[in-house]
């Protein structure tokens, strides 16, 4: 970090925030120049104290003085302004949910101090994507509606986590087969994704001796598409739930394989719980 006697300027993404003492906050930010890093926020919690309080509730996207210092593990954190609080995501228990999980891989990714720009401004992009993911121009049936946010929501996530596997540098090809090379691998019903090397294998390959997760024809068509122009470029695709599904769910067990330092994230359990309830 670059130390300064006076406060720095800080674009921070607020991850964590929990309460310190009988007033104040230890808040976690992620920002480009810093990557991860704690700051205590004093008096946040008094009633008419900055006015930081619900600013620095997770998700919120802020402009921070930060006082760095050296020695210090935790930093002091100075004024600060609200750029975004995503009050759509934070009125919305299931959006809210998927946020989460944006902000846990941040922090779970991540050690203090180390930044990585890419995966802050993906991290931004994922949370205005989910912010705005209900459309109140559309007029069509309640139900359908819901299925449709419901895949909005789902494809931000996996592209995010793509996004990340990127920035991580253990990216996954698409358009070579890992065993024989051949370009633009044949995709059928079943496929194979092949974890250590990281990529898709031709329909009559079979990698030897490497972890590798089976996957539908349907979901490395949507990978191909989010891995050349994002959530922008399926924004008309139709996706069934099940090739959803699969998605974030292997690309979650793709990013825990290659950063074992992930585990298993809490936010993506209760996100399963909250998408997929069990019916007694």
């Amino acid at each position: 970090m670059n130390k300064k006697n006076g406060p720095e300027p800080s674009e921070a993404i607020v991850l964590r925030s929990i309460r310190h003492g009988e007033t104040s906050r230890i808040v976690t930010l992620f920002d480009r120049e810093h990557g991860k890093y704690a700051v205590i926020a004093k008096g946040a919690r008094r009633s008419k104290g900055s006015g930081n309080s619900g600013t620095l509730e997770p998700p919120s996207l802020i402009e921070a003085q930060v006082y760095f210092k050296k020695t210090r593990s935790v930093q002091t954190l100075g004024h600060v302004t609200l750029i975004d609080g995503y009050r759509a995501i934070k009125s919305d228990l299931s959006v809210t949910a998927y946020a989460s999980v944006v902000l846990q891989y941040l922090y779970r990714s991540f050690t203090d101090g180390d930044a990585n720009e890419i995966a802050f401004l993906n991290a931004i992009r994922a949370l205005s994507n989910f912010e705005h993911a209900q459309n109140p121009s559309e007029t069509i049936a309640s139900n359908i509606m819901q299925d449709r946010i419901s895949e909005r929501l789902r494809l931000i996530l996996g592209s995010f986590q793509l996004e990340l596997i990127e920035a991580l540098g253990f990216g996954i090809s698409l358009l070579e087969c890992p065993v024989c090379h051949k370009s633009d691998p044949d995709i059928g019903h079943y496929n194979l994704l092949v974890f250590d090397s990281g990529g898709i294998c031709c329909t009559s390959c079979k990698p030897s001796g490497n972890q590798a997760q089976p996957l539908t024809g349907e979901t490395v068509r949507i990978l191909r598409r989010l891995s050349s122009n994002g959530v922008s470029g399926i924004k008309n695709l139709r996706v069934s739930k099940a090739a959803r599904d699969e998605l974030i769910n292997i690309l979650g067990k793709y990013l825990k394989y290659h950063h074992h330092s992930l585990g298993d994230l809490t936010s993506l359990a209760m996100l399963d719980k909250l998408e997929n309830p069990v019916i007694i």
